[in-house]
């Protein structure tokens, strides 16, 4: 998952809210089936050397996998501008 902020959001963040895009990710991805969440079990971010994007490798249980055709992972952003963002994965 790569995420790719607007250059004005993020020149005004605090530097710690910054850090918090790096190692306070653990909460905010997630797949949803119905009104349960299923967490990412790791998130990792990754260092591309891309200035201004901010990249990360999930996992999740194997356990948790949904059993649909359509995944629903569900990006909740804290440190930006507080928005939900959905992303629709289907296996086709």
């Amino acid at each position: 998952m790569r995420l790719i902020p607007d250059k004005q959001l993020i020149e005004e963040k605090s530097s710690n809210q910054k850090t918090a895009l790096y190692y306070k990710m653990d909460s905010c991805f997630y797949i949803a089936e119905g009104l349960k969440k299923n967490y990412a079990v790791m998130v990792q971010p990754v260092a591309n050397g891309v200035s201004g994007t901010y990249e990360y490798l999930l996992e999740f249980e194997n356990g948790n996998a949904p059993q649909a055709d359509t995944i629903n992972l569900i990006y909740n952003d804290k440190y930006i501008n507080q928005k939900s963002y959905s992303l629709k994965i289907t296996d086709k």
